[in-house]
C-alpha cells in the first residue's frame, strides 16, 4: 500500500468516524437540540438553492458535482468552526455526510 493510498483510507476513516459521531449525537440529543440542527440544514438547504443547487436532489447529481459540493462543504465547515458557529457547521455536516454517503456508501 502506497502513503497516498493509505492517507487517502485514514481520511476516509475520519469522515466516517465523525458522520457516526454526529449521528450518535443526534440520537442522543434532546428534541430542541435535533430541532435546532435540523433548522441549520433547512438553512443550508436554502442557501444552496439559491444558488441552483437543490440539495434534496443529491441522489440525481453527477459524481464530480457530488465531489466538488463535499469539497466546498469541507472547507466551509472548516471555517464556520473555527468562527465557532457550531450549529451552522453541523448542519452543514449533515448534507456532507449525506453528499458522501451517495457517493461512497460503504
Amino acid at each position: 500500500m502506497s502513503f497516498s493510498s493509505w492517507k487517502a483510507d485514514k481520511a476516509k476513516t475520519a469522515l466516517i468516524d465523525e458522520a457516526q459521531a454526529l449521528a450518535d449525537r443526534l440520537a442522543d440529543a434532546k428534541p430542541h437540540f435535533v430541532e435546532s440542527q435540523a433548522a441549520a440544514a433547512w438553512f443550508w438547504q436554502a442557501f444552496h438553492l439559491a444558488d441552483g443547487q437543490d440539495l434534496n436532489s443529491l441522489s440525481d447529481w453527477t459524481p464530480a458535482a457530488r465531489k466538488r459540493f463535499v469539497s466546498g462543504a469541507v472547507t466551509r465547515i472548516a471555517a464556520l468552526r473555527k468562527a465557532r458557529e457550531y450549529d451552522s457547521s453541523d448542519g452543514l455536516a449533515i448534507w456532507m455526510h449525506t453528499a458522501r454517503a451517495l457517493s461512497e456508501p460503504q
